[in-house]
This record gives C-alpha cells, structure tokens and sequence, in this order.
C-alpha cells in the first residue's frame, strides 16, 4: 500500500512541476508579446507627433485654410481660423 501512494504522490508532484512550467512559458509568452507591442507603437506615436507638429504649423496660406477645414466641424470656428490665417500671411480681407 505504501508503494501505490507513493506512485500517486510523485505522479502529482510531477503534473504540479509541468502546470508551473507551462504557466512560466504563459507569462514568457505575454511579454514577448507586450514587448512586441511597445516596439511597435512607440515609432507610430512619434510619427504622429511629427504629422501633428506639421499641421500645426502651416508654411502657406492655402495649407492654413485647409487645416482650419480639417480642424473644425462648425463654420463659425472656420472663419475665424481662416481670418487668422489672412492675418497671418498678409492677406487682405475677411472671411
């Protein structure tokens, strides 16, 4: 009888030590995966800055108005972006 408990003991001692291995390569797995990720997501966020800094600092007059059409969903915001822009550039005029 002793023999038989034995036998079970170590066969759940040895199914306890695989459960913890595959939870070891589980968490291995979940950051490399997390890792992955940042890699990934810290050029695209830095690229977005950069088109963001773009459109923020229009060169011309007509990419001005066009950020002010981009930028805004009511006309009256619009126009006093555009007016901003005239100012800006030196053009005469009001929207």
């Amino acid at each position: 009888m002793d023999a038989s408990r034995t036998k079970r003991t170590a066969g759940k001692h040895r199914f306890k030590i695989i459960s913890q291995w595959d939870e070891g390569v589980e968490i291995k797995s979940f950051l490399i995966i997390v890792g992955a990720i940042i890699t990934v997501a810290c050029p695209v966020a830095k690229a977005a800055e950069e088109d963001d800094q773009q459109k923020q600092e229009p060169k011309t007059y007509e990419r001005c108005v066009l950020a002010a059409s981009e930028k805004n969903t009511k006309w009256t915001q619009y126009r006093v972006d555009v007016n901003n822009c005239r100012a800006e550039f030196g053009i005469p005029g009001e929207y």
